[in-house]
């Protein structure tokens, strides 16, 4: 538990710093350490701040994954547990549309945002007159972070400014689209800044991930990768996020490998691992890179190597890649397969 940050009687924060038992910062506690936990922000509501700033306060979050190839690896070497750290997301355009009547079907709830002051989490108050004000978390600066060409701070600026609107749809729109899509690309955010955090964790010598939080209820901007409730627009049974899937594909794999940018050098310097964390269990198999272009969706083969990795949990190999194309016109899929099955074990795309 904390020490310090949260009223220990009735575990609500305090605006204390957040300390657990060994002090420090909560990121750094020896064998057991906290965060990040990036919450949603940049648009008024009853938790995360009115703008940016509160996104990501750790500043933890790297794109690419920075990676350091002279960590020592394996259960004989000092290792962390890391016993909690997320980032909230929508839920499903089913489970939110089903509790809001369809002229507040938008992010910002189709009306002009609540005037909301306080910290970044916690004895925050609103004015309560948007609909969207009472569901937890906003999903703006994410969204603004990976999908926006230039940054705002608030609603006003973020309507009048061309440069700030997505592709396809503005944070202010509303109706069925506006709302699919906005869910959608929070979902996503919520999904890629997760995976970056796991797979640099995972470039560490970490034997224990509890990610906050698994399951989610409510109808609302939460932590959850998975919505289950017998709730209006709820699927009882459980509704997986683009983040449960990125877990089962890659992230909480036995076996993966994947790329990021060296710790204490350029941003042209890359390195890849791969890791077998199956207990008892050797590796035998391949890692391939391959790029396919946005242009042409043509794929081509840039990596594939043999790996045979001793018994796991915690075994490392690193390896250089090639030239890394443009991430602006080409995706790198990120391929472990396994020699003696012949099954893929692990399969993402990489985070440039």
């Amino acid at each position: 538990g904390w020490t310090s940050g949260v009223n220990r009687w009735y575990k609500t924060p305090n605006d204390e710093p957040l300390v657990a038992p060994g002090g420090g910062h909560i990121w750094d506690q020896g064998i057991e350490t906290h965060a990040p936990y990036q919450l949603g922000s940049g648009w008024p509501v009853v938790n995360g701040g009115n703008d940016d700033n509160c996104w990501d306060r750790w500043h933890l979050v790297h794109v690419p994954p920075v990676l350091d190839p002279t960590v020592r690896f394996g259960i004989s070497y000092p290792n962390v547990y890391a016993s909690e750290f997320g980032v909230t997301g929508s839920p499903s355009f089913e489970s939110l549309s089903a509790t809001l009547s369809p002229e507040h079907w938008g992010l910002h709830g189709g009306a002009l945002p609540d005037v909301c002051t306080g910290p970044c989490q916690g004895k925050r108050r609103c004015t309560q007159r948007n609909a969207m004000t009472q569901r937890n978390y906003a999903c703006d600066a994410g969204i603004r972070l990976w999908f926006m060409s230039s940054s705002s701070n608030n609603a006003e600026e973020e309507e009048n400014n061309d440069n700030n609107r997505l592709l396809v749809v503005g944070l202010n729109d509303t109706g069925r689209f506006a709302l699919q899509a906005q869910t959608y690309l929070c979902q996503l955010v919520q999904a890629l800044d997760q995976k970056v955090v796991i797979e640099e964790r995972r470039g560490k010598n970490q034997f224990g991930h509890l990610v906050w939080m698994l399951n989610d209820i409510w109808p609302s901007i939460s932590w959850g990768s998975l919505e289950y409730s017998n709730g209006p627009g709820q699927l009882e049974g459980g509704r997986w996020k683009p983040l449960h899937y990125f877990y089962k594909q890659s992230l909480f794999a036995d076996v993966v490998a994947t790329c990021g940018k060296q710790l204490h050098r350029s941003k042209e310097e890359w390195i890849c691992y791969i890791k077998n964390d199956r207990a008892g269990l050797t590796f035998q198999g391949t890692v391939t890179l391959t790029a396919y272009s946005l242009l042409t969706s043509i794929p081509t083969v840039l990596f594939h190597k043999p790996f045979v990795l001793s018994k796991g949990p915690g075994i490392v190999q690193w390896f250089t890649p090639p030239n890394i194309p443009n991430p602006n016109t080409t995706i790198i899929v990120c391929t472990v397969k396994d020699h003696l099955s012949g099954s893929i074990l692990s399969e993402h795309v990489l985070t440039l």
